[in-house]
């Protein structure tokens, strides 16, 4: 199922959308997710990390070439947006279930791989926040940014610009 072709997304649940994105969706009753401990932002991310690997080592999961259509998809999109800087990778990280989704509402991020470089991404149905600008993550991505091949661009084009002004970001401070 292609987020370039399927046009169900508009119907679907913010668990119904987790899934069809990344094939799997949050684990946990709100009553699980309450025992998770709370940890700041940078563990959390260094969390979702660790898990990413451990996803890849298992076959659940690659950041480089993620499972699902909508994924890769999404992750080739953005992908694109770097064709002229071929040394630059992309991955996706999924973190559903963990101290980044329930804390911190990232569901997943984009990383340039190698760096400390990401965006993070909240999957949301819930268009009060969308509308409201109440998001913890960086974007959010929504049944819209899914309707078609050119809101699949578009919302990689905001990830790119993001992932491109906190490179040049990182790299003024190594200099």
């Amino acid at each position: 199922m292609s987020a370039t072709q399927d046009t169900s997304y508009q119907e679907c649940s913010g668990r119904r959308l987790e899934f069809l994105v990344f094939g799997a969706t949050h684990p946990l009753t709100y009553e699980e997710a309450g025992h998770i401990p709370k940890y700041n932002l940078a563990e959390s991310l260094h969390m979702a990390e660790t898990h990413a690997q451990v996803e890849l080592m298992a076959g659940k999961w690659n950041p480089g070439s993620p499972p699902t259509m909508t994924a890769f998809d999404l992750l080739q999109a953005v992908q694109a947006r770097f064709h002229h800087e071929p040394s630059i990778r992309i991955e996706l990280i999924r973190s559903l279930g963990g101290p980044l989704d329930i804390h911190w509402g990232v569901d997943c991020y984009f990383q340039v791989a190698g760096t400390e470089v990401k965006v993070t991404v909240d999957v949301t149905t819930n268009w009060t926040k969308v509308r409201l600008g109440q998001k913890k993550a960086d974007v959010f991505l929504t049944p819209n940014d899914l309707d078609s091949p050119q809101s699949v661009k578009a919302f990689a084009k905001k990830v790119a610009k993001l992932l491109r002004e906190r490179t040049v970001h990182q790299e003024l401070q190594v200099a």
